[in-house]
């Protein structure tokens, strides 16, 4: 199992799990908070801003720390990461507004397989752009 944990793969889906549940989480309580006051013509991608926001944070953290185990310069990489974030969150907030506006699915349903190819682009995007290690 030591063998296992040592791939950054592998600590990055438990970390990217763990995101998940606090992405999907905030999702949810804007989402419900802003139907419930109202506010419904943008709650999708508000509640989808603010969930990724909140994950986004936790899982650069942990990425940083375990994932990828990174040395270097946390500014740099806070700044490429900032820039992914920014395209994740326009992209997929955008193709969730246009699935639950153009076939009428529910935004909650529509979030789960959004966050998962999110979560193989951002793999890569955070291996080889993000944390990349120059020797």
């Amino acid at each position: 199992m030591g063998k296992l944990l040592n791939t950054s793969f592998l600590r990055y889906a438990i970390v990217g799990a763990s995101g998940f549940a606090v992405d999907y989480t905030v999702f949810l309580l804007v989402l419900t908070g802003m139907k419930s006051g109202g506010m419904e013509l943008f709650a999708e991608v508000a509640a989808n801003g603010a969930g990724m926001l909140a994950g986004a944070v936790w899982c650069y953290l942990l990425n940083r720390t375990w994932s990828f185990r990174s040395k270097g310069r946390m500014t740099a990489e806070a700044a490429r990461y900032a820039a992914l974030l920014a395209f994740n969150t326009v992209v997929s907030s955008a193709l969730l507004k246009w699935l639950c506006t153009r076939y009428g699915l529910e935004p909650w349903l529509v979030k789960i397989p959004l966050m998962g190819a999110v979560f193989l682009w951002n793999y890569f995007a955070a291996r080889f752009l993000v944390f990349r290690n120059h020797k």
